[in-house]
């Protein structure tokens, strides 16, 4: 367990040296709101550790059929542990939870929404559910991590999908098999339209597809299975992140050198021309020089604390041209260029603006000794810090911090830097492993606190989310 270490260190002081001695600034250009609809969500974090089940609720609020990518990224490395498309009708709710129900990791859903490709398998409730594949999820390797929800194209009405993927009076599409043929190489290429309950069959034919527009709302929610205790909050929403349509076939992908298949649209953006996303939206919007927010801990009154760090899209930087290690185990030594490690600065206070270094007295000898602000390093992808040796989700691999304060609630500012020269997004869509041109400062990061109290009686049991709040990037 992290000690801070009680040497003098005043407030002002102890917050400047922690986040590097920079000035707050909110950067004006930033395209980023929890509570704004985007073309982009990022959900921080996922579980399903011990009983926990995570839930995500996807809304299309335009009146155009929206196409959307749904992928899971692991914690540990951001490898892509499991991803499909989604096809909804205008005015659409589609909502999943992510389980390891009999053993198998995956996305279960009853609702009626066209997807490409259908369910691989079901529930042990017989809900329809998308398994990820066994070699990128085994051994609990995908069993948390955050979650990508992509708008890849809109359609207006007329279009053959959007006609196949609209719902009747019964809320029954009118045919998902021929929504699913547009996601075949060549377009349109796969199996006639049949009839549905809803009505006629499909027309087929080219569909016309435009950039998706700001119309996605995201929400996502983290579930105790066994006790029912239940916290959650809207995902974060990128505005304007594409401007253009990003469809993709799900036939195939760069494991088998095909560069317009399913691991696209990614976080740098679509196919080959359509790239260069991360650096001028991604670190433009979440980059942040440190994070602030809540924590409190008390083992007899049942109160924890876990923070999620989540840095996205460091799966960007890694050469594509030899990234089959990544995938299958985490630890490869490949050629990458990413942000990660870095090393996470802490300002911690009480709620009385007491810091773990006050000493009593006032003049000191000079010359003082330097004072050590307490680090850590973060090599995950995605971070969970428990606070004052009690838990909420229990991670596989927790930040453990005591704040060294005699008070068990307060707040704190994380500072986070990069010992990486030169970090550098390599072009996903060049299996020669082109990079970008020069690399954008600011570390993208995501995350929230998660606090509850727990009760002999788990009915009584209740907890919250709160997102962090950012010390954005001086220009």
């Amino acid at each position: 367990m992290k000690q801070f270490l009680k040497k003098p260190l005043g407030l002002a002081v102890a917050a400047t040296l922690a986040m590097g001695g920079m000035a707050v600034y909110t950067n004006a250009s930033a395209a980023t709101d929890a509570n704004a609809l985007g073309d982009l969500a990022l959900v921080p974090y996922y579980t399903v550790r011990d009983n926990f089940v995570t839930g995500v609720h996807i809304t299309n609020t335009s009146d155009q059929t929206q196409v959307v990518k749904l992928r899971l990224r692991r914690g540990s490395d951001s490898a892509d542990a499991l991803d499909f498309n989604l096809i909804m009708s205008p005015f659409d709710v589609w909502v999943g939870t992510i389980n390891d129900d009999d053993g198998v990791l995956g996305i279960s859903s009853s609702d009626n929404t066209c997807t490409a490709p259908q369910a691989t398998g079901t529930d042990s409730n017989g809900k329809p559910k998308w398994e990820a594949p066994d070699v990128f999820a085994a051994n609990g390797a995908a069993d948390e991590g955050y979650l990508e929800v992509i708008g890849m194209a809109a359609a207006d009405e007329d279009q053959p999908i959007s006609v196949a993927a609209l719902h009747g009076s019964d809320g029954t599409p009118r045919s998902c098999l021929s929504a699913r043929s547009n996601f075949f190489i060549a377009n349109q290429s796969g199996p006639a339209a049949t009839t549905s309950t809803a009505g006629p069959a499909a027309t087929q034919g080219d569909s016309v597809y435009e950039e998706t527009g700001n119309v996605l709302k995201v929400s996502y929610f983290i579930r105790d299975a066994a006790t029912g205790m239940e916290m959650g909050d809207n995902a974060t929403h990128i505005v304007d992140f594409s401007d253009e349509a990003m469809m993709t076939h799900q036939q195939g992908g760069l494991n088998n050198g095909l560069l317009t298949g399913f691991d696209f649209p990614d976080l740098d953006g679509g196919i080959a021309g359509q790239r260069g996303l991360y650096d001028s939206s991604i670190r433009l919007s979440l980059g942040a020089d440190a994070i602030m927010n809540d924590w409190s801990f008390n083992a007899t009154n049942g109160v924890s604390t876990d923070w999620v760090v989540t840095i996205p899209g460091q799966y960007l930087m890694d050469d594509p041209s030899d990234n089959g290690s990544v995938i299958v185990d985490g630890t490869s030594d490949v050629t990458n260029h990413r942000d990660l490690p870095v090393t996470a600065a802490f300002a911690v206070y009480d709620r009385e603006e007491a810091t773990p270094t006050e000493e009593e007295g006032g003049l000191v000898i000079s010359p003082s000794p330097e004072v050590e602000v307490p680090t850590t390093e973060f090599e995950r992808e995605t971070n969970v810090i428990e606070w004052g040796g009690n838990k909420v989700f229990n991670t596989v691999a927790p930040t453990k911090v005591d704040p060294g304060l005699a008070n068990s609630t307060g707040w704190a500012a994380l500072s986070i830097s990069s010992n990486t020269v030169a970090p550098l997004i390599y072009d996903q869509t060049d299996v020669t492993g082109g990079t970008s041109a020069a690399p954008i400062n600011g570390i993208p990061v995501i995350g929230f606190t998660a606090w509850q109290r727990t009760f002999t009686d788990a009915s009584k049991n209740y907890g919250r989310i709160v997102g962090h709040s950012r010390i954005n990037p001086t220009p």
